[in-house]
């Protein structure tokens, strides 16, 4: 067999011997011996092929599919044809078929409508049109590509940067954790110092005593530090009232300032009215408890002063300690056992806030309600407002330290600070969010660190938020964490 020029098609084909008929292999014409013999004398012979009739084979392979209703198979069959074979008009018919039975009806109607159109050079109109659906699809092709690389690179990029926030904090944590235990020794030697003036003053008044045979003199001091005491016990705090409703709990503007353990957000109810303090502790206040329970001060940090700036470094322990004498002071049952298990009124157990009595620290969800303006709440990011600045102290404005408190503006309900100046212990167990709608609720019973809200001095604005939240072992103290009470309605 020879490899000749078509008289039909013009381009070099191979002639295939099918019972001493040669048939071109690209356009399906048929030739004599004595033919062949004749346009073998024009050129040269360059290749022999002994083959049975593929073309017809893949057209009756690719007609069958077509019957069978396997479209998808008959469309590669004559998608290889037309490869093949692209001026035989049978393997682009049936490429059609295939593209209609398929509803793929674009590609398929271009198609036919030059099929059955075209006046003159159809198949070379095919071949054309063939070729712009085929760049078509690659170009389709290549833009789903390029679209799949940019999510791909849009996902590496929130990753890497997700990875830095938690290294950041990680970071943050560790430096506060440094801090603590600097705090820790700073505290302990103004302790012991304040011990060894304190035996000094007490060596040189029983000195100066005897001496002077005054014996007046140290009932006169006790009377002066007793009216003191006096003064300041008898403020009691000033508090605000909260109507009972419903609200959604968690990260509600579902914005990337929020964190994972924000959602899902959830419905929480309370049926109960309760009390919240309008301020947060202050120095004063947790120093009158400290003298009349001989309990040693916190410290104030640095010497930022005392007065009416927010207590800081005392433990979740401390606080309930705080809330349990204020209670027995006021002539109220207290809310906490020595294991910090709420009380009801008869000194039991209890799980049911409603039925606890004397001061305590609001419950996570009493917090965040309270600090969204509960009944008349506006819906702002901080407690508030939506700018910062408004109602916060916090590491843009701080001047890393503590303000009084009241100094910044309320929120919806009249409270100060519940974003910044000072993080505030709150009651519950820290614990995962549920998107089950609750009712009084007043967190995890497992053990495990207790929560804190609302951002401090020492917090980005992000922490300020009235969804944020954070939590560590109730033995933590620091100089960014306080506490502020509150008191269910009876």
């Amino acid at each position: 067999m020879r490899e000749l020029k078509c008289n039909n098609c013009g381009g070099t084909s191979i002639l295939m011997k099918d019972n001493g008929r040669f048939v071109c292999e690209h356009c399906g014409v048929t030739y004599t011996k004595d033919q062949i013999d004749r346009m073998g004398s024009q050129i040269d012979v360059k290749v022999a092929v002994e083959t049975g009739r593929p073309l017809e084979k893949q057209i009756q392979n690719g007609e069958t599919w077509l019957k069978l209703g396997e479209n998808k198979k008959a469309r590669e069959v004559f998608e290889k044809t037309v490869d093949e074979y692209p001026m035989d008009y049978r393997g682009w018919y049936g490429l059609v078929k295939s593209y209609i039975n398929e509803w793929r009806a674009p590609e398929g109607n271009t198609l036919r409508n030059f099929v059955l159109t075209a006046p003159e050079d159809v198949l070379a109109i095919i071949v054309e049109t063939c070729s712009k659906i085929k760049r078509r699809e690659e170009i389709r092709i290549t833009e789903a590509r390029r679209i799949k690389e940019e999510e791909e690179r849009r996902k590496k990029e929130e990753e890497r940067k997700k990875m830095e926030r938690q290294k950041a904090l990680q970071e943050a944590q560790e430096r506060e954790y440094r801090e603590a235990i600097e705090a820790n020794k700073r505290r302990k030697k103004r302790k012991a110092v304040s011990t060894f003036i304190l035996i000094l003053t007490i060596i040189i008044a029983i000195l100066a005593y005897t001496h002077c045979q005054r014996p007046e003199l140290p009932k006169r001091l006790l009377s002066y530090n007793r009216s003191i005491i006096s003064s300041i016990v008898n403020v009691s705090p000033e508090m605000v009232r909260v109507k009972k409703g419903s609200f959604v709990m968690g990260n509600t503007r579902n914005d990337r300032e929020g964190d994972s353990d924000e959602k899902p957000v959830h419905t929480v109810t309370l049926t109960y009215d309760y009390w919240i303090g309008k301020y947060e502790v202050t120095f004063d206040e947790y120093d009158a408890y400290c003298v009349a329970t001989r309990k040693t001060n916190p410290g104030d940090y640095s010497g930022w002063g005392r007065g009416t700036r927010p207590v800081i470094n005392v433990t979740w322990w401390d606080a309930i300690g705080y809330c349990n004498w204020l209670s027995e002071r006021e002539g109220l049952k207290k809310a906490y056992d020595v294991d910090g298990n709420l009380l009801d009124k008869n000194g039991k157990r209890t799980t049911d806030i409603t039925k606890v009595v004397g001061y305590r620290l609001p419950t996570e969800a009493e917090w965040e309600y309270a600090a969204r303006g509960g009944q008349n709440s506006k819906g702002y990011k901080y407690a508030g407002s939506d700018t910062i600045g408004e109602v916060a102290w916090y590491s843009e404005n701080s001047g890393s330290k503590t303000y009084p408190v009241g100094q910044k503006k309320p929120n919806e309900l009249g409270l100060y600070d519940m974003s910044g100046n000072v993080y505030e212990w709150c009651h519950d167990w820290y614990g995962s969010y549920s998107s089950i709608a609750q009712t009084n609720a007043i967190g995890s019973s497992s053990s495990a660190p207790r929560v804190f809200r609302g951002g401090s001095w020492y917090s980005n604005a992000q922490s300020c938020r009235a969804a944020y939240r954070y939590s560590k072992s109730p033995t933590f103290s620091f100089n960014y964490l306080g506490f502020r009470l509150a008191r269910t309605v009876s």
